[in-house]
């Protein structure tokens, strides 16, 4: 394929996750708001908030053998033009009866939503890897998050306002629109529908699952960096849940709860720029750990601030922590990766993440509402220390750095001969 025709297809890629990761943003923040603002409990707010961590746990490795086998254009356009089917069904909910029903309907909308999403997304990780140089990687996926960001950005930002401007329906209306233009993206691309183990005879998904997993649990860095993931993990839950009810606190309701969600998504989107040029100067494994303990110190301010500013300071160094660990993690992953593994790595990785996830924010909800909102984010953020602990004291994290300059030089070498 030409460098011009790759260009091409790379920038269709991003525009196209761009207009779903738009769209996704602004139906979840607009669901999850609808659950919480009907009775004004962290516990419904949780309940859609599960409905995406279970739907990613259960997906996850399915998507994972998908992004190996299948033809992977066709599966993003499929999962897309069934995204889009799920939001019109959703919007003539809301046309028809209201309000009727709101948490039901937008924990079971969130979570078609999250699975068509999850399915697809080791697909879009091994077609980014396929566009992109070894050496380049680090940099072009921090631009992948800093686009995301940009588009949840967006969504989060106007999520609350077109809400209270122009009420439900249009604004599932307004999301419908994005998606299908994230679908005609994808549907003009050109890019690879092979896949990757083509040549590979056709077995139970259960077997290559169990290939996918013996793989991870052998190569010690993968295996101690998705452990720390998943402490991480468990914290960023209870933030998650908490975000409604710290909004409330702070006052203004809808509006501050966006300008939260714009916070994480800024620091995100600031460290995708100028993430990936950084993580080239950093040579060493304990940059995860140190990552972590600033999550943890960032997690305590939040827990301690009745200030809008200093909270949305602390969200946003928070999200620009969380977003570096992840160039990192992501690049660790995707190049020193066997691509016959790639995809069901991904999806596994995804998975194993979440599996706390559930069980988390359901405790969450139970013991924010018994304990208050700001005792529950003390609480979690011992995960997260625990997880820079972790990070420190492990040699095959600390030494992760070593195999990942040892491939890209030899890639680097291949390229040259």
């Amino acid at each position: 394929m030409s460098k011009k025709l790759n260009n091409t297809n790379l920038l269709l890629f991003l525009g196209s996750n761009i207009s779903v990761t738009l769209g996704l943003s602004m139906f979840t923040i607009i669901m999850t708001w609808l659950a919480y603002n009907g009775r004004g409990s962290l516990m419904d707010s949780a309940f859609v908030s599960i409905a995406m961590m279970v739907a990613q746990l259960i997906i996850a490795p399915i998507g994972g053998v998908i992004a190996d086998r299948s033809n992977r254009k066709k599966v993003i356009v499929l999962c897309r033009l069934v995204s889009c089917i799920v939001i019109f069904i959703v919007f003539l909910h809301f046309y028809i009866n209201g309000k009727l029903g709101i948490v039901i309907v937008s924990m079971s909308a969130v979570f078609l939503l999250t699975i068509l999403s999850t399915l697809s997304g080791p697909v879009q990780s091994t077609i980014l890897r396929e566009l992109v140089e070894k050496e380049k990687f680090p940099s072009v996926y921090g631009n992948f998050i800093a686009l995301s960001g940009v588009s949840r950005l967006i969504g989060q930002g106007i999520a609350g306002f077109l809400l209270a401007w122009i009420g439900t329906s249009w604004s599932l209306i307004t999301i419908l629109v994005v998606f299908i233009c994230g679908v005609l993206l994808i549907q003009f691309s050109e890019i690879s529908t092979t896949p990757v183990n083509n040549d590979h005879k056709s077995g139970s998904k259960l077997k290559e699952l169990k290939e996918g997993w013996n793989y991870l649990i052998n190569i010690p860095y993968l295996k101690w960096l998705l452990i720390t993931a998943c402490f991480a993990n468990v914290s960023h839950s209870s933030l998650t849940i908490a975000a409604p009810a710290i909004a409330k606190e702070l006052g203004n309701g809808p509006q501050t709860f966006s300008l939260l969600t714009m916070s994480l998504v800024f620091g995100g989107l600031v460290c995708g720029v100028i993430g990936g040029r950084m993580t080239k100067k950093i040579k060493t494994g304990l940059a995860f750990g140190y990552l972590n303990l600033l999550t943890g110190l960032f997690t305590i301010i939040i827990a301690f601030s009745n200030s809008l500013i200093l909270t949305c300071a602390a969200v946003f160094f928070l999200s620009f922590a969380i977003t570096m660990d992840d160039i990192m993690y992501e690049s660790i992953v995707m190049l020193l990766t066997d691509s016959r593994y790639r995809g069901r790595i991904k999806g596994l990785q995804v998975s194993i993440a979440m599996l706390l996830m559930p069980v988390a924010m359901l405790l969450g909800g139970y013991v924010g509402d018994l304990v208050g909102v700001r005792n529950l984010i003390i609480i979690s953020s011992a995960f997260v220390f625990l997880a820079s602990i972790i990070c420190f004291a492990n040699k095959h994290v600390r030494s992760v750095y070593s195999h990942y300059e040892h491939t890209v030089k030899n890639e680097t070498m291949q390229i040259k001969l």
